[in-house]
């Protein structure tokens, strides 16, 4: 047995997804324990509905099980497959395959009131926002509804993404981050959660970048480089990358000036010449 009072000595917060019940009935029995033991212990539980079809492998299915533990949850996060699969709730007039990249969030505001209507001990509803519009090329944002309010982030366009896995994680800890650390103001807690998420899609190393400050402009950096490093390989795109690093004061509002797209050209030939270079007298040594 598990003394869930020691477990959760000194904590605030307790944080579980959709995975841990798909694996097994036991563990899906131990999560149901540590969801009630947390709620009677006072503390904040928020889940992720992160529905993986392939993991309920053992005889019942997540419409089954997942109803009572999100019963117990403060804090509801999905997005619009989890919710129809899950509990057969969807967006009125919302096709994902449709979309384009273009997802409009207002869409989602009645997912969001069926899931506080099916479990009224939640107090705010989280929506992921995902516009495919190729594997490399996503749109990305997302709303939170709480006190009869719906609240809308920025919508970035992620180019040239470097891994998808881990969004929806980045996002659940960037919004625990923002709800504990902006407490009353949900609109900043959800821009932050997006913009986390948004740049893990594209490099951990910007995530400890002191010197951006806004995510958009983060993307546009990683747009260029990758771009180098596809059409020029790996010596243009450090190439770049130095570049960028020596001159962020040429960014304006998130975009690259157009001083800086020339400096990036230049770079990009440079690196190229002298690959180009590099190659014909290794060529002609081997000759």
């Amino acid at each position: 047995m598990i003394d869930w009072d020691e477990v959760f000595k000194d904590a605030s917060w307790f944080h579980w997804t959709g995975i841990t019940p798909a694996i097994s009935e036991g563990a899906a029995n131990v999560c149901l324990e540590a969801i009630q033991a947390a709620n009677r212990l006072g503390i904040t539980v928020s889940c992720d509905l992160n529905y993986r079809k392939n993991l309920w492998k053992y005889g019942k299915t997540a419409h089954e099980v997942m109803p009572e533990l999100v019963a117990g949850c403060d804090i509801i996060l999905g997005n619009e497959e989890d919710a129809e699969k899950v509990f057969g709730i969807k967006p009125e007039g919302f096709d994902a395959a449709a979309t384009e990249g273009e997802v409009h969030a207002a869409s989602f505001q009645s997912v969001c009131t069926q899931l506080m209507a099916r479990f009224p001990r939640a107090r705010k509803v989280i929506i992921t926002l995902r516009g495919s519009i190729n594997a490399n090329h996503n749109t990305w944002g997302g709303v939170l509804y709480a006190d009869n309010r719906l609240y809308e982030s920025r919508r970035y366009d992620i180019t040239h993404i470097v891994d998808r896995v881990g969004g929806g994680d980045s996002f659940m800890g960037g919004l625990i981050y923002g709800l504990l650390s902006y407490p009353g103001d949900d609109q900043k807690a959800l821009d932050f959660a997006v913009a986390a998420s948004c740049l893990k899609h594209v490099s951990y190393d910007y995530l400890a970048n002191d010197e951006i400050t806004d995510p958009q402009q983060g993307i546009e950096k990683m747009t260029y480089i990758e771009t180098a490093r596809q059409q020029f390989g790996n010596k243009a795109a450090n190439e770049v990358d130095e570049l960028l690093e020596r001159n962020a004061a040429l960014f304006a509002g998130g975009e690259l000036s157009e001083e800086a797209k020339d400096a990036f050209f230049t770079a990009v030939t440079k690196a190229y010449l002298e690959c180009k270079e590099q190659a014909k007298k290794a060529y002609g040594r081997k000759k």
